[in-house]
């Protein structure tokens, strides 16, 4: 018995031909349809420069208070490369963006001892990392903000239990 590969014996076959041209018309047509996502996306990126150029004048200084609580921190980012290292400790590893609540519970439970003031650093800057990215901010579920509340209303007890 002879093996059967992926292309057929007779490359001129009608049939081989046929789905061959499908396939071709089926990225075409896809090609077609990416190049048109692609220009709706630059017409909309238009039309949303316009309007951020006619808004900004007016709100300057807002924006200015904005970005500054937002930017992203260089410390920031070294305690979100210590997130993902932490992550990728679990098995399965798990994802740092977007973060599910539990693993930044996890993640910040485990230094509690440290206080209050390194809990919140390592909190807001999941938080701001996420926001700055477009994704949900993980913080805000019931979970991370239960923890934060009980770290702020026992800041003591917590330094405590972590010696």
């Amino acid at each position: 018995m002879k093996a059967q590969g992926i292309l057929p014996d007779n490359l001129r076959d009608p049939e081989f031909i046929r789905q061959c041209e499908e396939h071709e018309q089926q990225l075409a047509q896809e090609r077609e349809e990416r190049a048109a996502e692609a220009e709706r996306a630059a017409e909309l990126q238009a039309v949303y420069d316009e309007i951020e150029a006619a808004v900004l004048p007016h709100v300057r200084e807002q924006a200015k208070e904005v970005n500054s609580s937002a930017r992203i921190k260089p410390g920031d980012k070294r305690i979100f490369d210590e997130f993902k290292e932490y992550l990728r400790s679990w098995n399965p590893p798990l994802p740092a963006i977007p973060a599910h609540p539990a693993s930044v519970a996890a993640f910040l439970a485990k230094d509690l001892g440290r206080g209050t003031s390194h809990f919140m650093k390592r909190f807001q800057a999941i938080s701001r990392l996420h926001l700055a990215v477009g994704m949900p901010d993980p913080t805000r579920d019931v979970l991370c903000a239960s923890l934060k509340a009980l770290v702020r209303k026992n800041p003591k007890s917590q330094q405590q239990k972590g010696k």
